[in-house]
């Protein structure tokens, strides 16, 4: 084997290492990503951001509330309504 043939091998070889490292980080980033999205949308606290995104998507013309004012208006609606507990 001549010894350009045996560094273009270990430039390929290690091209591919890197390549593959990238790659499984790149997909643990993506799984670690879709993980917290998942968890802001279940527990509700991606909710002021869903809601600018409906409103922009909206073709009413209201004004937006604030981040306080949305948290507010969702706390009173959640808590004026009657409970069938106990």
């Amino acid at each position: 084997m001549k010894p350009q043939m045996l560094t273009d091998a270990h430039r390929f070889l290690r091209l591919g290492l890197v390549a593959c490292r990238w790659l499984a980080l790149s997909n643990v980033e993506g799984s670690l990503a879709a993980a917290w999205r998942f968890l802001r949308a279940v527990s509700g606290d991606d909710a002021y951001e869903v809601y600018l995104s409906d409103q922009g998507q909206s073709t009413r013309h209201e004004a937006l509330l604030s981040a306080s004012d949305f948290y507010l208006s969702r706390l009173n609606h959640k808590y004026s309504r009657p409970t069938r507990c106990c």
